[in-house]
C-alpha cells in the first residue's frame, strides 16, 4: 500500500512539474525529446522523497545541460557587459559556471539599499523593482522606480571591483532596493567568486608571459 500511495503521489506532482518542463524546454530551446529524459531525473528525486518540492528543476539535470542553457541564457549578455567585452572565452566561462539559480517568491527584497553589494543578479523570469528610498517632511517615499526583467543584470559594478581590488574588501554599496514584483528567477554569482575568477586570470596571464 506504501507503494502505491508513493506512485499515486508522484503521479499527481507529474501534472504540475511536467508543464515546467515542458516551459523550460521550449524557453531555452532544447530538443523536445529531452523533456521525458528531465522528468525521468525529477521522478528519481520524488522517488527518494516524494515530498520534495522539486522547485529547482535547473539543479537536477546534469552538467553539459546545465552548459548549454548557461551560454544559451547568458553568454551573449556577458560580452557586452562593460569590463567583460575583451575577455577571452574562459574567463567567460567560469562566470558561467558559477551562476547558480535563485528564485524569490513575489515581495522579497533581494538586495537592500546600502547594503554591500555582494552579487551579481542576471535575471531570467519575472519582473522585479529597482527603486532608491527618499525621505520628504519626514515621511519615507520611493524615487526613480525601474524595472529589471528577463535579460537584465543587476550589480555590474562587481565586475570593476573583481578587477581592479586586491583584497575581499571595498565591496560597492548597493544605492537601490532590488525586490522582486511577482515571483522572479534570477542567476547569480557572489563577489567572492567573480573575484577569483578575475584573480586567477592575472595570474594565468602572468605565468605565460614570464615564460
Amino acid at each position: 500500500m506504501q507503494a502505491i500511495s508513493k506512485t499515486s503521489k508522484i503521479s499527481q506532482r507529474k501534472s504540475v512539474i511536467f508543464p515546467q518542463i515542458e516551459f523550460m524546454v521550449s524557453e531555452y530551446r532544447l530538443r523536445s525529446e529531452i523533456q521525458d529524459e528531465i522528468w525521468e531525473l525529477v521522478r528519481e528525486a520524488l522517488e527518494v522523497d516524494e515530498d520534495n518540492p522539486a522547485a529547482n528543476i535547473f539543479s537536477l539535470l546534469p552538467l553539459e545541460l546545465k552548459k548549454h542553457m548557461k551560454w544559451y541564457l547568458f553568454l551573449a549578455t556577458l560580452r557586452k557587459l562593460p569590463g567583460l567585452e575583451t575577455k577571452d572565452r574562459k574567463v567567460l566561462n567560469a562566470i558561467m559556471e558559477h551562476l547558480e539559480p535563485v528564485d524569490y517568491d513575489d515581495g522579497s527584497r533581494i538586495i537592500r539599499e546600502g547594503d554591500p553589494l555582494d552579487r551579481m543578479l542576471f535575471i531570467t523570469q519575472g519582473i522585479a523593482l529597482v527603486y532608491k528610498t527618499t525621505t520628504t517632511g519626514g515621511e519615507s517615499g520611493s524615487s526613480s522606480t525601474a524595472y529589471l526583467e528577463k535579460g537584465d543584470v543587476y550589480g555590474k559594478e562587481l565586475i570593476a571591483w573583481a578587477a581592479t581590488s586586491t583584497q575581499f574588501s571595498g565591496l560597492p554599496i548597493s544605492g537601490q532596493t532590488v525586490k522582486s514584483h511577482e515571483k522572479v528567477e534570477v542567476f547569480a554569482i557572489r563577489a567572492a567568486r567573480l573575484k577569483q575568477i578575475f584573480n586567477t586570470e592575472v595570474i594565468t596571464t602572468v605565468e605565460i608571459t614570464s615564460n
